[in-house]
């Protein structure tokens, strides 16, 4: 019997990418599957849809790409990220109405009502929409199952959204409702988004121990590494942070479960957890790619789809021919993160790796981060012959994929993480907030397959530890910066980088294996359950 899913993706890349990836593997996976994939059709200049070319990648059938309705709702240019991820919250209600007043056998299987939603994290709130307009629908008995895509690790969920010792009402409720009560009580001056922000990465707190599961112990002050470096105005997402994520978390409990595209191999047992603990189904699906990339890589075909493409992939070629093998590191914040308040910390990275002898070759992939990139540093790095800076981004995975591409250096987003795992090339972790920390905690110090850069850190972890290190403090120093960057070159080109590498092919082989009989094909079942009529 044919199936309907609906997938409702928002404006942001690295929410986006994970869950359109998992409805073109569901796709291949379940041959009576068809899935519609909600995007946003209101435009900014922070975000540029990735489906064309996940398509591209994925190299789809025609039989498969049939069973492919793509649907782009609204239109205009909004201002910001936030403004165009809230243009779906007024553009869903009267699409999922058309969908459920057809007849549930209807000939088009697109225009049935869905046999399962799948909302990206931040539209929690349309799960209130799908409860009102179902039973007022021609098929009111009709129940449609919501899961939400939680494009992260399964740690962070617990840290920030399960009832601990530490935070029985949950991370965010306790600070958002302290906040509000100090805000009351008159103890301090600032408004209440602000004063939760300041708790969230200030320094009252900072000393905390924080302990979760699958992860090695950090200081709160670790939570929140570059809140000095990155923009956190009024209209950014970063100030608006613990709100958002508070009004989340009151529609997270009314889900019938969470996908999660993140190995349990890096976290054994959290997903299991979290199921029992809530009640809700967690799906531990993996990294999802095309299933010939586990055993071939990106094919030639799919690895030069732009002139830029073709521009990243001659540097390397240049570097393996000039440098050998595993001889670049590859750089690249993602579409959110960069230093952008702090721009001497980037120039210090780039700094380093210009002083390095021998040579440490290098490709910067700028995207979001380009705009804090001088023209001085440009010509520098142009005039070396062993940097490259691309002024958007790059294609990664023929990147990661390629002889020459040794390491990556990386904001640690979960998205990040596993294609480097996929591509079995160790890591260098610069994380700024949210889940990238603890990401570069499970990453760094439990698996041990990448180093993490501890003395860019800034604001309230200036003057304090991080909790694996007792022997050095975060100085704030650019001198320290510099110096803690030549000693990881260094390191990385010798035994412990090495070693380091080896242990990524080990758990490369753990997650592959994890995907072919392990939890993230028995998650990849999970779905069949979905595909009947509620």
């Amino acid at each position: 019997m044919k199936s309907h899913f609906l997938c409702v993706t928002p404006a942001l890349f690295g929410h986006a990418r994970p869950l359109f990836a998992l409805a073109l593997n569901l796709i291949l996976y379940y041959p009576d599957l068809y899935v519609t994939v909600l995007s946003t059709g209101t435009t900014s200049a922070a975000y540029v849809s990735p489906h064309e070319r996940e398509i591209a990648l994925f190299e789809l059938p025609p039989q498969a790409h049939a069973r492919l309705n793509i649907k782009f709702l609204g239109s205009g240019e909004r201002a910001n990220n936030l403004e165009q991820v809230a243009s779906m919250t007024q553009e869903f209600p009267p699409f999922l109405k058309s969908l459920c007043a057809n007849p549930l056998d209807a000939v088009d299987v697109f225009s049935r009502a869905p046999n399962l939603i799948i909302f990206d994290a931040i539209f929690s709130s349309l799960i209130k929409t799908v409860r009102e307009v179902v039973p007022s629908s021609g098929n009111p008995a009709t129940k449609i199952p919501i899961f939400f895509s939680w494009p992260s690790n399964a740690s962070t969920k617990e840290m920030f959204f399960v009832p601990s010792e530490e935070y029985p009402d949950t991370y965010w409720k306790t600070l958002v409702h302290r906040a509000r009560k100090e805000v009351a009580d008159g103890l301090v001056t600032v408004d209440e988004i602000q004063h939760m922000y300041n708790l969230w990465t200030g320094p009252t707190d900072a000393d905390r121990m924080i302990r979760m599961s699958g992860v090695a112990p950090i200081y709160h002050h670790e939570l929140t590494p570059q809140s000095d470096s990155i923009p956190h105005g009024k209209d950014t997402i970063q100030y608006n942070y613990p709100m958002i994520a508070y009004t989340v978390g009151e529609d997270y409990v009314k889900a019938d479960g969470f996908i999660i595209p993140f190995s349990d191999v890096l976290e054994r047992g959290v997903s299991a957890m979290l199921e029992k603990v809530t009640g809700q189904a967690h799906l531990p699906v993996g990294g999802q790619y095309p299933p010939s990339w586990w055993e071939y890589g990106i094919s030639s075909s799919a690895q030069v789809l732009s002139p830029q493409d073709k521009e990243s992939l001659d540097f390397l070629d240049a570097c393996l021919e000039r440098y050998g093998p595993k001889s670049v590191i590859y750089i690249s914040f993602g579409t959110l993160f960069a230093p952008v308040n702090r721009p001497e910390l980037f120039e210090t990275l780039v700094g380093t790796l210009l002083t390095e002898d021998p040579p440490l070759p290098f490709l910067f992939a700028g995207g979001y981060a380009q705009s804090f990139v001088s023209d001085k540093l440009r010509e520098s790095v142009k005039k070396s012959e062993f940097g490259k800076m691309i002024p958007d981004f790059v294609p990664q995975q023929a990147v990661l994929n390629h002889l020459a591409t040794g390491w990556f250096l990386s904001h640690s987003g979960s998205g990040s993480v596993m294609e480097s795992i996929l591509n079995a090339v160790p890591m260098v972790l610069w994380p700024f907030t949210m889940d990238q920390p603890i990401i570069a905690t499970q990453i760094a110090v439990n698996q041990k397959v990448a180093f993490e850069l501890l003395q860019v850190r800034n604001g309230a972890s200036i003057g304090r530890k991080a909790y694996r290190d007792q022997e050095k403090t975060i100085s704030g120093m650019l001198e320290d910066v510099a110096a803690e960057m030549h000693d990881v070159w260094k390191r990385l080109r010798g035994e412990e980088g090495q070693a380091m590498r080896q242990r990524m092919i080990e758990l490369r082989q753990a997650v592959k294996d994890d995907r072919e009989r392990g939890e993230a094909k028995r998650a990849m079942e999970q779905f069949r359950d979905y595909m009947v009529v509620h």
